[in-house]
């Protein structure tokens, strides 16, 4: 009979607000109970994981140097192979932010299967991937990047357009991209973060249903940083009443809605989007900055 090992760990939380009480689960500590061997895992700091909670620049700053932190010192630590290390790390907090969470028991006779189910059930198999899944940017930044390989940003699609919904009415909103088609305006939002959700969803009802100069509303998310049931509800809400609308998911494969689908969107777009016509149309809707 294979001998079965007795084994520690520990999963490592991230609270950047104190006040919203959100965290994610950044990483797992894995000590051997017999010889005392520590190893550990934490996500790199540019995790899709992260950036649907951390959404300002000084937020991914403090949480870059934090992962890099932890890092040097579970390194640290594993060197030493120090006995009493969890008891040490959990007897202190390490810094602001971050959670260790009690050592929970396991035996096995296999640590390495072991050490993969827990990364997989407390981190999430699909933030583990090291190639593409690391190089996740947000839906504008996605965007903004395919339009400039099309040459098109800043002449046949327009960035950062501030429109009025409603004459009478003294409301700014800002829409991510602009461009022509069939000598109406085409708009694009994309959503913005899990955080502003509910802001980004009431500015993009007042848009839909009170700006009607909109040839066609396209809504933008990529489910790998922003998936949850509130997003999914949010752009279902904004696109079954209003045949003008459509919602792209550029983290998904549906042949109908997915990446390569709005990949089709925005080339066709940057090929018959009319430059002068869409200056005319923008000119009766802008407001001056």
């Amino acid at each position: 009979m294979v001998e079965r090992i007795p084994y520690e760990y520990s999963i490592i939380s991230y609270l950047p607000d104190r006040i919203r009480e959100e965290k994610i689960n950044i990483g797992l500590l894995f000590k051997n109970s017999l010889d005392k061997k520590m190893t550990h895992f934490i996500l790199k700091s540019n995790t899709p994981k992260a950036r649907g909670l951390i959404t300002t620049e000084s937020g991914r700053k403090l949480f870059g140097s934090t992962i890099k932190y932890l890092n040097f010192i579970f390194e640290k630590e594993e060197k030493k192979q120090q006995t009493e290390l969890f008891s040490n790390l959990l007897s202190d907090t390490l810094l602001d932010g971050i959670i260790i969470s009690k050592p929970k028991n396991a035996l096995t006779s296999n640590p390495s299967a072991l050490f993969s189910t827990l990364l997989k059930t407390y981190i999430g198999d699909q933030y583990l991937e090291t190639n593409e899944e690391l190089n996740i940017i947000t839906p504008k930044q996605f965007s903004e990047n395919l339009f400039k390989e099309q040459e098109s940003l800043g002449s046949v699609i327009r960035q950062n357009v501030r429109l009025r919904p409603a004459k009478s009415v003294p409301m700014r909103l800002q829409v991510d991209f602009a461009y022509e088609k069939s000598g109406n305006l085409g708009l694009i939002n994309t959503v913005p973060s899990l955080s502003s959700a509910d802001e980004w969803y009431a500015k993009m009802v007042v848009l839909s249903s009170r700006f009607q100069s909109a040839g066609q509303i396209v809504f933008l998310n990529d489910s790998r940083l922003f998936d949850s049931l509130d997003i999914r509800q949010m752009l279902y809400d904004l696109t079954s009443g209003d045949s003008r609308a459509i919602a792209y998911d550029i983290g998904s494969a549906d042949e109908k809605y997915g990446r390569e689908r709005y990949l089709k969107f925005v080339h066709d777009i940057a090929k018959t989007s009319d430059e002068k016509k869409l200056n005319v149309l923008i000119a009766k809707e802008r407001i001056p900055a």
